[in-house]
């Protein structure tokens, strides 16, 4: 017969049974989905000391589709779950139905840039990564830019509301209050094979040694494509590589070796429509 311990819950007074209840299951959904991603990409650490290629990968039926390989996404080198939108409707998404309490949202300065959810709390490695995601799937990639500012907030500071007479169309919305700036944050992305057979892109300090380190290029796409495939030994479509990349043209800058870290600046306040 089994030992029953006892586990102290904190609940609010100020809520009913019936919302505390719904913030733990809620708590506890994040948490699962948060150690599913991280599973994987330790799976992609530990394939053939962590140069992410699968020795015997799975395709069609056997590879699990998870909710957020609707959106860009990748786990970052403290295990949270990051998610970018690729268009207006999954930028819309990103934020109204996957950015809660205790999450981290980012936007670029310059138009064109993704709505970045970073899911659960998460530390300053985390918040520099998801930095490097948002300006890298920005428009200022494919302006050939080295860097761009982009800053982080909270889901309670953004808002469909417009002001009287203006309108915020879809995948957009109002930035309220206190915006937190990474200045001049490095446009560069890092590619790999997965242990699912699938090419993947993320940060190149949330990404294994042996990656594809990218940078905004004069290469042509088709041309920086080939070169992908070829160094990571991929057998896939062209598509597959095509829909995973930045926008605009890329050129190969070296091999992904040791974790770099930057630092982040907390300036700037006021309002502001981003989309």
């Amino acid at each position: 017969m089994g030992v029953e311990r006892e586990q102290e819950v904190e609940v609010d007074v100020k809520k009913g049974a019936r919302q505390n209840a719904a913030e733990y299951f809620d708590r506890a959904k994040r948490a699962r989905e948060k150690a599913r991603a991280a599973a994987g990409f330790l799976r992609t650490l530990s394939d053939e000391g962590g140069k992410g290629t699968a020795a015997s990968p799975k395709r069609g039926k056997d590879a699990r589709r998870e909710w957020f390989d609707r959106f860009r996404n990748f786990v970052s080198s403290e295990g949270n779950l990051v998610i970018a939108g690729k268009d207006a409707e999954t930028n819309e998404a990103a934020v109204k139905k996957h950015a809660g309490k205790g999450d981290t949202i980012f936007h670029a300065d310059p138009s064109g840039s993704p709505f970045v959810v970073i899911r659960g709390a998460c530390g300053e490695r985390t918040l520099s990564e998801a930095a490097t995601f948002c300006a890298s799937y920005s428009r200022a990639w494919q302006a050939r830019l080295a860097s761009v500012d982009v800053y982080h907030i909270s889901p309670d500071q953004v808002t469909k509301r417009a002001p009287p007479g203006e309108f915020v169309p879809k995948g957009a919305f109002m930035i309220l209050g206190r915006k937190n700036y990474f200045k001049n944050t490095i446009l560069e992305m890092a590619v790999f094979v997965s242990p699912d057979g699938k090419v993947a892109c993320a940060p190149p300090s949330a990404a294994p040694a042996g990656s594809i380190r990218l940078i905004p290029g004069a290469a042509e796409r088709k041309q920086a494509i080939k070169e992908i495939k070829e160094r990571l030994g991929f057998a896939g479509r062209d598509d597959e590589v095509d829909k995973i990349l930045p926008p605009g043209k890329s050129q190969i800058a070296g091999v992904v070796v040791v974790a770099a870290a930057s630092s982040s600046d907390d300036d700037n306040d006021g309002e502001g429509k981003e989309q």
